[in-house]
C-alpha cells in the first residue's frame, strides 16, 4: 500500500518540510494559511507518529533502567551478598539480556535495546570482577578491556547506539591512560586533546563515509556527538595552547583545516546547520580566550570584562545572521 505523507520515512518528512518552509519564504503560500496547508502536508508528526516515539523511548529508557537496576542492586546490596550472589546476579542478567535478543530478533528495535543492555552488563561485570578480586590494573584497562568485548556485539548488532557506547568507552580509555585520577600533567592534558581529536575525528570521518554503505548509521544525532567531541578536544587545544603559548601555531594550522573541512563539507555536501554552528562555537570560543589573554589582562577589571562582553555580543550577533543566511540559501 501507498504511504501518505504522515507515515513516510523521517528523511522523506525533512525533504517535505523543507519544501514548504521554502514556498512559506517566498511567498507561494500565505502566512495565514501555513498551518492548514502543513497540517495537509503531513509536514508535523501526527499521533501515530508520536505513539511510535514514545513507544521507542520507553522501550529504550526501559532497557537503560533494567541494567543500572541490575549494577546499583548489587553496589547497594554489596556486603549482604556473597561473592558468588553478585557473580549470578550480573551474569544471569546479562545472560537473559543475549537470550532476550536473540528470542526478540536480530533486525527489532526490541532485539537491538536487549543487545545494548547485555553490552552495558558486560562493562558490570569486568568492574565486579575487578573489584571482587582485586586485580591491580589500571582504570583505563577496564574500559580498554570492555570496549574490546563490546567490539563483536557492535557489529553483529547493527545498532547506531552500541556503536556510539563504543566511541564513549574509547573516550574514557584514553582520558584515564593520559590523565590518571591520582595526578594532573599539563603536558598529559596537551596529549589527551591531541589524541582524542584524531580518534574521534577518525571515527567521524569513518562513520560519515559508512553512512552510504550501512543505512542503519544514517543516525545524525550519532554524527553530530562524534562531531561535538572531535571539535571539543581541538578547541581546548588551542584555548590551551592560546594561555600556555605552547604549539600554538600547529594547533591553530590543525583548527583553521578541520574549520575548512567542516564548512566545505557540512555546507555544500551534507548541509547540517548543526555542524556549522559547532564550527561558529568554537571559532567564538577561541576568540574570546584570545580577548582573556590580551585584553581582560591587561585592562583593569572593569574595562576589560566590558569589552569581552560588547565582542561576545557582537561575535555571537554575526554567527547566528551568517547561519540564517547559510539555512535561507539551502532553501533557494
Amino acid at each position: 500500500m501507498f504511504e501518505t505523507q504522515s507515515e513516510a520515512k523521517p528523511e522523506i518528512r525533512s525533504e517535505t518540510r523543507k519544501a514548504f518552509v521554502a514556498l512559506v519564504d517566498g511567498g507561494q503560500i500565505a502566512s495565514i494559511d501555513s498551518n492548514r496547508a502543513a497540517a495537509i502536508a503531513g509536514v508535523f508528526p501526527a499521533g501515530r507518529q508520536w505513539l511510535r516515539f514514545l513507544d521507542v523511548l520507553l522501550l529504550c529508557l526501559g532497557g537503560l533502567a533494567l541494567a543500572f537496576s541490575v549494577l546499583l542492586f548489587v553496589a547497594f546490596n554489596w556486603s549482604e551478598l556473597g561473592r558468588l550472589a553478585r557473580f549470578a546476579l550480573v551474569e544471569g542478567a546479562l545472560l537473559l539480556a543475549f537470550v532476550g535478543y536473540w528470542l526478540a530478533g536480530r533486525e527489532t528495535l526490541a532485539g537491538k535495546v536487549a543487545l545494548l543492555l547485555t553490552g552495558l552488563l558486560l562493562g558490570g561485570l569486568l568492574a565486579l570482577f575487578g573489584q571482587t578480586y582485586q586485580t591491580g590494573a589500571d582504570p583505563w584497562q577496564l574500559f580498554f578491556v570492555w570496549m574490546l568485548l563490546l567490539t563483536p556485539f557492535a557489529l553483529i548488532g547493527r545498532f547506531a547506539p552500541l556503536w556510539v557506547l563504543w566511541a564513549v568507552l574509547v573516550n574514557l580509555a584514553l582520558t584515564l591512560y593520559f590523565q590518571p585520577s591520582d595526578r594532573f600533567s599539563t603536558e598529559a592534558y596537551g596529549q589527551l586533546l591531541w589524541v582524542q581529536f584524531a580518534a574521534n575525528g577518525f571515527m567521524l570521518c569513518a562513520w560519515e563515509w559508512l553512512v552510504g554503505r550501512a543505512p542503519w548509521l544514517n543516525k545524525r544525532w550519532a554524527v553530530r556527538l562524534l562531531a561535538m567531541a572531535t571539535l571539543m578536544s581541538l578547541t581546548l587545544r588551542v584555548v590551551e595552547s592560546v594561555f600556555s603559548s605552547s604549539d600554538l601555531w600547529l594547533s591553530a594550522a590543525v583548527f583553521l583545516l578541520a574549520l575548512a573541512i567542516v564548512y566545505g563539507v557540512y555546507r555544500y555536501q551534507r548541509q547540517d546547520l548543526f555542524m556549522l554552528t559547532l564550527a561558529a562555537v568554537s571559532v567564538i570560543a577561541i576568540v574570546v580566550s584570545l580577548l582573556v589573554k590580551h585584553v581582560v589582562w591587561n585592562f583593569d577589571n572593569s574595562g576589560g570584562v566590558l569589552l569581552m562582553a560588547v565582542m561576545l555580543m557582537a561575535m555571537t550577533t554575526l554567527a547566528v545572521n551568517w547561519l540564517r543566511s547559510v539555512h535561507r540559501g539551502w532553501q533557494v
